[in-house]
């Protein structure tokens, strides 16, 4: 897993392992008409060999991964915002049953004309 790594070369691959498989997850999702929400409650922080033989700190520590496809938002119309785990939370309970009266971290893009001006 990614804290065993110990060079960026095994950091690299892993993670591109990972994205290989989060694209199969994702696509078989878009199939299936699934939603499919991944996040994490912490992020990484670890020394680490780069090609050249020195030490180097890799820090994901100060943001939190968080992944999500579902075919009703798409990414043209929507967009995910800044939130809390506790947002984070909230959100993962609207998308098992939007009749809640909850604000999610997902919100409909602005298109841009006069009115969006008024939004800010």
């Amino acid at each position: 897993f990614i804290d065993e790594v110990k060079t960026e070369k095994e950091c690299k691959d892993l993670l591109r392992k990972i994205d290989g498989i989060l694209k199969e997850i994702a696509t078989l999702c878009e199939e299936k008409e699934y939603t499919f929400v991944l996040s994490s409650l912490y992020g990484m922080k670890k020394n680490i060999v780069n090609d050249r033989n020195q030490e180097v700190i890799v820090n994901f520590h100060s943001k939190v991964p968080f992944i999500f496809h579902a075919k009703e938002y798409s990414k043209e119309s929507y967009q995910l915002i800044k939130g809390t785990t506790f947002d984070f939370a909230k959100t993962l309970i609207y998308l098992g049953n939007p009749s809640f009266h909850i604000i999610p971290l997902i919100e409909k893009k602005s298109s841009g004309g006069f009115f969006s001006i008024l939004k800010k």
